[in-house]
Order: structure tokens, then sequence, then C-alpha cells
């Protein structure tokens, strides 16, 4: 279908609201610069009328640049979201009219609906989820101001837009640190739109709790000096909710545990589970200690702990026995059991028998845990008894009885005692 127009007619060129688009907010009046072309000559606003969605629209003012005319009009607030025809009529002439579109939105302020958590200890770092209506879409996380408390610089940190549309936007926003002078203080929340200055959010309740981290529970309070195996769980009240093993710092004495053996295995505000490789220790009480990397030592959670020997290197049986005196060349078989890994060859393991050096032990094999050494037994001439023979390394000595016989006498092994070798008495 044509239609047909008189080019000398008025005729409409731009429309052009308060956001430099055709919109208008259904709240309230907005304010509009309608262009029109071709228009004949206006004394002034008396000249003009406008009517928008059946309403009277309010003529505020009028320019003329060359063969267009500026006419500021005032749209009327409205019931509904959205497009809605208007016109303007020139010196009351039907045929002097202009028709014009405009869409009308829904300005309603953007209202938080939901805080995830809503608490959160004093020192921030707790990672919130804030759920929000009618807030501007949003695509760039520094397009978006999340504010704690109604004066101050408290400013959320770390904004994620986890989604965002007409109907409903999802933040996820790390909480700034907020002065508690005792033991808890509400502190209202907005959420703001960098490029809509006028769209900030209505301001929702968040609860600051002065409480300290502190530890609850160690599982277990003490562990081997090896270290490097035994897991150590340690459960702690308020920490920061939702940082990495890279932020957590942990350290036994003055040794600190690499990231890589620090996992936390659950997360929130009042309880935060961390599963810690312990690392080697000499034995003793050591003082531990758990702070996050940007806060410092200074901030630490203190703990005692106890790294104890267990695993202290022992003779086990079938023990060493005896030997002849007055014998050369004899060799005796020693089971040992957490020989330490590092401990592989013959000098390091220095053996003697009494006040006779005996040089180095061999170390054969090592099987579940057992370690089979072969030490070369000394000679020693016209004395029996039993001696202390010693098995010296770099971590400590091993001592036990060893039975030294004249065995061209014949002998009683006494029951019970397996090192001692008595002589027949006639």
């Amino acid at each position: 279908m044509f239609e047909y127009f008189d080019p000398e007619m008025p005729k409409l060129k731009r429309v052009v609201g308060e956001n430099g688009r055709a919109e208008a907010r259904r709240s309230g009046s907005t304010k509009f610069q309608i262009t029109v072309s071709k228009a004949p000559r206006v004394v002034g606003p008396a000249d003009i009328s406008s009517k928008i969605a059946g309403q009277d629209a309010f003529v505020q003012s009028l320019n003329r640049l060359d063969d267009e005319l500026i006419i500021s009009i005032v749209a009327p607030a409205y019931t509904a979201s959205e497009t809605v025809e208007g016109f303007l009529r020139l010196n009351g002439d039907p045929k002097n009219s202009v028709i014009f579109a405009i869409t009308y939105i829904d300005d309603s302020l953007p209202s938080i609906v939901g805080v995830s958590p809503s608490t959160a200890p004093d020192f921030g770092v707790t990672v919130v989820f804030i759920q929000l209506t009618n807030f501007p879409i949003v695509t760039e996380t520094h397009a978006v101001i999340v504010q704690f408390g109604s004066t101050g610089a408290y400013f959320g940190t770390s904004i994620s837009i986890i989604s965002s549309n007409v109907d409903s936007t999802l933040l996820q926003v790390q909480v700034p640190a907020f002065p508690v002078a005792k033991h808890e203080v509400n502190a209202p929340i907005v959420v703001k739109s960098v490029r809509q200055t006028n769209r900030v959010s209505l301001p929702c309740v968040f609860h600051f709790q002065k409480k300290g981290i502190s530890i609850e529970s160690l599982e277990p309070m003490q562990t081997s000096i090896l270290g490097g195996t035994t897991v150590y769980i340690i459960k702690v009240a308020f920490f920061p909710v939702g940082l990495d093993n890279n932020v957590i710092a942990v350290e036994f004495g003055d040794v600190l545990v690499h990231p890589q053996n620090i996992s936390v295995t659950s997360s929130a505000v009042e309880s935060t589970i961390m599963v810690i490789v312990t690392p080697q220790s000499d034995a003793g009480m050591v003082k531990g200690r758990i702070y996050l990397n940007t806060k410092g030592r200074s901030t630490s959670m203190l703990f005692d702990f106890k790294f104890i020997d267990d695993f202290s290197p022992a003779i086990c049986a079938p023990f060493p026995a005896r030997s002849c005196i007055s014998t050369k060349g004899q060799t005796e078989t020693i089971w040992v059991t957490y020989l330490q890994e590092n401990i592989a060859n013959s000098s390091q393991v220095n053996v003697s028998f009494g006040m006779y050096d005996a040089g180095k032990a061999r170390v054969l094999s090592r099987e579940r845990g057992l370690a089979r050494l072969v030490v070369d037994v000394p000679s020693i001439a016209n004395v029996s008894g039993s001696v202390i023979a010693t098995l010296v390394t770099e971590f400590g000595r091993i001592a036990f009885e060893y039975g030294f016989v004249d065995c061209g006498v014949p002998a009683i092994e006494q029951m019970g005692q397996s090192n001692k070798w008595i002589p027949e008495v006639e």
C-alpha cells in the first residue's frame, strides 16, 4: 500500500528523550526534543498542541534552526511498559501535524532481593552473591559499584557478573573489611550503575560481626617427625569464605607449608575445613600458625602441635645373638625397622661391639619397612660374655646386647634371655 504525502507539509525527523532515546519513564514526566522539518511559521508554544497515548503533553519551548523546528515537550507518566503513539499539531491545523512514537519503560528503582551469605566477619574477604531486580543490564564489571555502609569508602571488590538481563541480575562480590566497634553492625548495601547514575538500588541490610578467626578443632594434635604422609585437619570458625590454598599460609614452627600441601575442603562463614600435609620436623612441641598472605603473620591464629619420634630405627626379631671368641671372618645379619630411606650404603652406618670397632654396616635390602644389614663381627680373643653393640647413623644410634662365647666349651642358652649365653658350670 502506498501513502501519498505533501512534500511541503511538516515532516518528523527525530525524537530524543532524556536518555538519548525515544524512551519515557512510567513513574513520572519525561522531557523530549522533537525535531520537525518543513514546519510552518509558529509564533510560540501556545500555537502547538500535543497528545501522547491520549493524554495531553505540555509544550515547553520551541527553537527554529534553518528549516527545522525543535520543539521541547514534557511527556506524562504512563501505566504500562509499551510503545505508544503521539502527535504534534502546529497552529491548530490538522494538516500541519506530525505523528511520533515513544516507548515507556519501567523506571522503578532496582531492588536487592537477596544476599547470600548475609553475614560476614569484620575483616572482610568473604565472597557473597547479590541478586537484584530491575537493574540495568551490565556486561562489564567496572560498570557496577557495590557500596557497603551509608558513609565511607567501603566498596566490594573482585566483582563478577554471573548473569544480567531485563528481569534479574546476579553478582558475585568480595566483601570489604568494615569497622565494627563492639559485637555487630548493620550496614546497608547499595548497588549502582556507573553509566546510569540514577539507577541506584534500594538499600539492603548486611550484617558485619566482630569475630576474630578462631581454631575450633585440630585432628590429630600430633604426628610423626617424618611428615609428608600424615594428613592434618584444621577446622576454623569465621575464616574468609571462598579462599584457595594460594591465599592461605600455614606454618609449623619455622617451616612454611607448601601451597600444594594445603587444601580447603569446605568453606562457610561459620566453619572452614582445611586438610594439610605436615612437613618434617624435629621431635617436640612447636607453635603453629594460620594467616592470610594478604594480611601477614601479625594476624596469625596460633596453635600448639607436637611432633613425635615414633619412627625411630630399632632392632627387631630375629635378634642378633652371639659369636665365638677368637674367630675371624664372622658376620651378623641385623634387621632394622624405620631406617631412614637416605641411608643406603656402608659409609653411613658405623658399628661397634663394646670397645671394639667393627667398621661399616652394609645395607643389603629393604622390604616392607625392614632393612637388612650385614656387619663384620670383630675377633675378640679369650674374653667371653655380653657387650653393648651399637649402630651409629647421622640420625642417632641403635644399641643392643650381644654375646661372645667360647665355642669350645659347651653352653646352655637361658630361656627368655636370648642375648645372653651362660657357660655350663660343673
